[in-house]
């Protein structure tokens, strides 16, 4: 019981990002967890001595929403990986918890480092769009799950690529830079994951 409710409640941070001014999710991908002196094993840099310093109001906002979305596909990833019936979907799956756990922890570095505080929970019409997921079992819960992976990847681009262009922040940049690629890696295996269920 206690694992669905993580996935109802991480499940629909991915949806959390949906304000007025940007139609895009918060999923942020990459792999393995924060080194020493702040690399991790995808090449992904930052600075591991940055002074701390506030954040303008936009790198802000994406470092939050950029993580209700990590840590929606962590916890999601692992609710998928007990319930799902394909093995395809149970190594993506994997392959979120694994690839946003290290994404995770850089954004937490980057929001401490510019005194951004990250969100612990989502709305309340989020977290029902999740549980409505969840309630699935079998082949259901798996079109349903990589459904919500297919969308929740197609939101990331487009909120990285827009904070790509607009943000001014060279660490944060350069995260956005090293992981967009992994985030439409993504995005093409969750598109023919799905089209094979």
């Amino acid at each position: 019981m206690k694992k669905h409710s993580i996935f109802a409640f991480a499940c629909l941070a991915i949806f959390s990002c949906n304000d007025s001014d940007s139609k895009t999710d918060t999923t942020v991908t990459s792999s393995d967890t924060l080194a020493v002196n702040g690399t991790t094993d995808t090449g992904i840099t930052t600075p591991s001595t940055a002074a701390t310093m506030p954040a303008d109001s936009a790198t802000a906002k994406f470092l939050v929403k950029a993580t209700e979305g990590g840590l929606a596909e962590v916890a999601c990833g692992q609710v998928a990986q007990n319930k799902s019936v394909n093995e395809s979907v149970k190594m993506f799956a994997g392959m979120m918890v694994s690839d946003h756990s290290g994404v995770n922890a850089q954004l937490s570095m980057l929001a401490g480092q510019r005194q951004v505080v990250l969100p612990s929970e989502t709305s309340p019409e989020n977290k029902k769009m999740a549980a409505d997921v969840e309630k699935k079992s079998g082949a259901a819960f798996d079109k349903a799950y990589m459904d919500m992976m297919v969308a929740a990847h197609k939101k990331t681009i487009g909120l990285f690529e827009k904070a790509s262009g607009e943000l001014s922040d060279p660490a944060v940049k350069t995260l956005i830079e090293q992981t967009l690629p992994k985030v439409k890696t993504h995005l093409d295996s969750a598109q023919a994951i799905r089209k094979r269920l």
